[in-house]
């Protein structure tokens, strides 16, 4: 069911959505769902995955007979990687960019790696930003350690 991302450097579906157990087991993968079912598998409600359609970030939806949305296990793996850009920062309209590309896959390929690789520099710039504020709490927190160790436990609680 899963297909082997072993070639990215990972042992399962990087785009894997993190779904609760109970919803996966309600709504398998392995036939298509309404857009009801799908929402509750994707995390996203209807009217962001109709937005997602007519925008063009999530081209190629089957419908049935009656024009029902049916959505499969490929577009829950699309959803997955479009949480994941959108998690990165990447904006709608860069996203739907990639998404034209993509439709033209084999004369595109150079273009949406460039656009990955920028969006990936993005990301690591702002882990880097992060990292930053991550060392200055921790230096304020000991700051506050070192006060606390120095303080007599009668003046920590007001006493004089």
């Amino acid at each position: 069911m899963c297909e082997n991302f072993s070639w990215l450097g990972v042992s399962s579906n990087p785009y894997s959505l993190k779904s609760p157990l109970s919803i996966r087991k309600e709504y398998p993968l392995d036939k298509p769902h309404s857009i009801n079912e799908f929402s509750k598998i994707v995390g996203l409600s209807a009217h962001t995955l109709r937005y997602y359609e007519k925008i063009g970030i999530l081209p190629r939806i089957q419908r049935d007979w009656s024009g029902n949305r049916l959505y499969n296990e490929d577009d829950a793996h699309w959803v997955g990687f479009i949480k994941c850009l959108k998690s990165t920062g990447m904006p709608i309209e860069k996203i739907r960019e990639y998404v034209e590309l993509d439709e033209d896959e084999p004369d595109t390929i150079e273009a949406r790696r460039k656009m990955l690789e920028q969006q990936l520099v993005e990301v690591k710039d702002r882990i880097a930003e992060y990292q930053h504020y991550s060392e200055v709490l921790e230096y304020k927190l000991q700051y506050f350690k070192d006060i606390v160790a120095r303080t007599p436990a009668r003046d920590r609680m007001g006493r004089k």
